[in-house]
């Protein structure tokens, strides 16, 4: 058997307090399934005083296998352990569309941890199958000011994000607009109406293409969607079987909320009510094999009613050993979790 330790990137264990190994392992163990190679005995492991979470293979891991573990949220560098407990290191694979730089610069409250966020997206991508140098298409249907978007765009994902509120569509095409100027990323925008109903509902949409060469630009710029309006209807927006992957972290506390009535335009700290009204907006938008990935609050809603959320609305959630290893403390009013789910067929 072949023995690999991965060093934890600084400000995993800040991120989740006491539940980082369990989501460390849950994670990890999907990477190693898109391996496809027997592996045992994940643990975390302290070696000269530093913790690492190691784990056992049959067969020596190759640039393939390194490709899919390089992406882990919390991997900060892995090393193959040889005789007398000598840690040689293997080489991690540059995936990053653009630097990653872009999901930490914008500082404001309420933000998601952009490590989360990365969490999120993998287990999104690796529940659906992780494939090679695949251009997903990513929604986050409640983008705040883009926490999840910025992650995608590393990724190397067309990217669309669906937020009510004006001032934070605002202060994110600003910040995108800013960032590929100063990167000198070639790109271009154009802003126009999305749609417009007969009470006089309004969505508004920012379109990007940029890319990394002047060749990417021509043949295959990335695409990015910033729209001004309410995700409740964002099938009015948005065509049919769109997105690969949905993720979107639900309001769950101060300085989060979700407009769920258009004439009062109130705000709520309860995801539910605005679960109600999205789910089949949110299903139509997803392919055959798309998975959705949604973070809450379980203090305000507790796992069992996401899960009966869910399948009243055609989605069939992810349960089960892996899937029940992300709960964890935010803060005294915040047990956050998520919940993974696909479309029925």
């Amino acid at each position: 058997m072949h023995k690999y330790v991965i060093m934890l990137g600084l400000g995993h264990n800040r991120v989740y307090y006491d539940a980082s190994e369990l989501m460390a392992e849950a994670e990890l163990k999907l990477a190693l399934n898109n391996c496809n190679i027997d592996y045992n005995n994940i643990k975390i492991e302290q070696i000269g005083g530093v913790d690492y979470i190691t784990f056992f293979t049959s067969i020596t891991l190759t640039a393939t296998h390194l490709e899919i573990l390089s992406r882990l949220s919390f991997l900060y560098a892995i090393f193959k352990v040889q005789d007398q407990n000598l840690l040689l290191p293997q080489e991690k694979i540059a995936f990053e569309y653009f630097d990653s730089k872009i999901t930490s610069l914008l500082k404001y409250s309420g933000k998601t941890n952009e490590i989360f966020t990365k969490l999120m997206i993998n287990v999104a991508v690796l529940t659906r199958g992780y494939k090679k140098n695949e251009r997903l298409s990513l929604l986050d249907p409640v983008a705040g000011k883009g926490t999840t978007l910025y992650q995608g765009l590393v990724n190397g994902y067309n990217v669309c994000g669906i937020e009510i509120m004006s001032k934070f569509v605002k202060e994110t095409n600003l910040f995108i607009k800013k960032f590929l100027t100063k990167e000198k990323i070639k790109h271009n925008s154009r802003t126009q109406k999305l749609y417009k109903d007969k009470h006089n509902n309004t969505a508004n949409v920012t379109y990007y293409e940029c890319a990394r060469s002047k060749e990417e630009y021509t043949n295959s710029p990335l695409r990015i969607q910033i729209i001004c309006g309410d995700t409740t209807i964002s099938n009015k927006y948005l065509k049919k079987d769109s997105f690969d992957i949905i993720v979107g972290d639900l309001p769950y506390g101060i300085g989060h909320g979700s407009h769920t009535d258009n004439t009062q335009k109130s705000l709520t700290r309860n995801p539910t009510e605005l679960l109600h009204k999205s789910l089949d907006s949110w299903h139509n938008l997803m392919k055959k094999d798309a998975v959705m990935v949604l973070a809450w609050n379980t203090y305000l809603v507790p796992r069992i009613k996401m899960l009966e959320l869910l399948q009243s609305h055609n989605f069939v959630p992810k349960t089960g050993n892996i899937y029940d290893q992300f709960e964890h403390r935010v803060d005294n009013s915040i047990l956050r979790d998520i919940i993974v789910a696909t479309k029925k067929p």
